[in-house]
């Protein structure tokens, strides 16, 4: 399930953030710099980063006046349709593809008479291919 989380929990990650004043991500590979939470500049734009060891994948988004940070556990994405899928990052290109798993969420739909439809529920970031 998501959770919203005002910080990032100590860990091993993987993962990237993306600066406001920088031209490419910055790799994390261990624990995440908790120094680049700042809403002055720079301030990170965009940022995904997955903990293997204790199944959680983190979000970091910048909505123009703060950071929004989603925390997916994935033990708890069990009963959820998983589809995994992998893009070619944008200049992320030295370490390959960015894996994804996308979420889909069983619901009855009123337009299908209110029989059971999978909905998007989110994308989750497990690290590189």
């Amino acid at each position: 399930m998501r959770t919203i989380i005002n910080h990032v929990p100590e860990g091993s990650y993987t993962g990237y953030y993306w600066l406001s004043n920088a031209e490419k991500p910055q790799r994390v590979n261990g624990n995440f710099p908790s120094e680049t939470f700042t809403e002055k500049l720079p301030f990170i734009v965009e940022g995904n980063i997955y903990d293997e060891a204790n199944q959680r994948s983190i979000s970091i988004r910048h909505n123009g006046e703060k950071h929004v940070i989603n925390q997916y556990n994935l033990d708890d994405l069990s009963g959820y349709e998983k589809n995994p899928v992998a893009f070619i990052g944008h200049r992320l290109l030295e370490k390959g593809k960015v894996k994804f798993w996308e979420i889909w969420k069983e619901e009855e739909d009123p337009l299908c008479t209110g029989m059971k439809t999978l909905r998007p529920y989110a994308r989750v970031f497990v690290g590189f291919e």
